[in-house]
């Protein structure tokens, strides 16, 4: 889980990737949620199908609306618990303009 502060800001669009390897012997769906200051629950990226033994980019351009309340944290999970898996090169980038 990540605390993000004003980090994110509403009603801009970030492009938002990171690199999951796992070795749960099948396929596992991993999300990325952002948390908002209204309580809410915000997906962002839902249920990517990550393989078994291979660092698999999962990524989404996503926008939280000003409605929702600020984002207050953010977190990456597997739809299977309990398993150990990792993570790199989280990214969470301003979608560049046209």
């Amino acid at each position: 889980m990540y605390n993000l502060g004003d980090i994110i800001l509403n009603d801009i669009s970030y492009d938002y990737s990171v690199w999951i390897y796992h070795e749960n012997g099948t396929d596992v769906k991993f999300s990325i949620t952002i948390k908002d200051s209204n309580e809410g629950y915000n997906s962002v990226i839902y249920q990517s199908v990550v393989p078994a033994g291979q660092w698999t980019e999962i990524k989404a351009t996503y926008t939280l609306t000003a409605d929702k309340g600020t984002a207050d944290s953010m977190y990456i999970e597997s739809d299977t618990p309990s398993i150990t898996f990792y993570f790199d090169d989280f990214k969470v980038i301003k979608t560049p303009t046209p």
